[in-house]
């Protein structure tokens, strides 16, 4: 049984780095395996999605693997809901690990402090735009807007509404 054990690890690192290495190649054969799966795939795909999120993987091939597998209609839904509860994980985590932190180096830069501010008070709008905008990533993104003081629901709202837009194009392209 320690064998077995003592494999698991080595395995799971070989797996993972391939999958960091390689995220295009490996996440376009998980999805012709998840089309197999008929209604089902769709569920599993949503799980892959959060998690390779939340793991900060390149969401494009996914994306656009979505609208190749299930159509626009559900490609946009599964995509949206996956990527907005992952978006919401970062943002919890964010939150409770990340803030301390964040609050110490507020209290040290008050030019800092002073934008973290305009963030609480105009959150919604601000992160609208950085949502509408391909250039910031967004996995890591996530963690950032957790650790300021932007409420949850703004961000969820802003997340959702600035996800839309190309969401539906990367699906539609796929």
């Amino acid at each position: 049984m320690a064998s077995s054990e003592g494999g698991a690890v080595p395995t799971l690192a070989a797996t993972i780095t391939n999958v960091w290495n390689h995220p295009q190649e490996v996440l376009s054969e998980l999805a012709e395996g998840i089309r197999d799966l008929g209604p089902l795939g769709v569920v599993y795909f949503g799980i892959l999605y959060t998690v390779a999120e939340i793991l900060a993987v390149p969401a494009t091939p996914l994306t656009l693997s979505a609208g190749y597998l299930f159509g626009l209609t559900q490609g946009v839904a599964v995509v949206l809901i996956a990527a907005t509860v992952a978006a919401s994980v970062a943002f919890v985590v964010g939150k409770t690990v990340l803030r301390s932190w964040v609050e110490g180096i507020l209290e040290e830069n008050p030019r800092m402090a002073k934008l973290d501010a305009a963030i609480g008070k105009e959150g919604f709008q601000l992160l609208l735009l950085v949502r509408l905008s391909p250039i910031f990533p967004f996995a890591l993104s996530n963690y950032v807007y957790g650790a300021s003081s932007i409420s949850f629901g703004s961000y969820f709202c802003a997340t959702l509404l600035g996800f839309a837009p190309g969401t539906v194009a990367y699906v539609y392209t796929g």
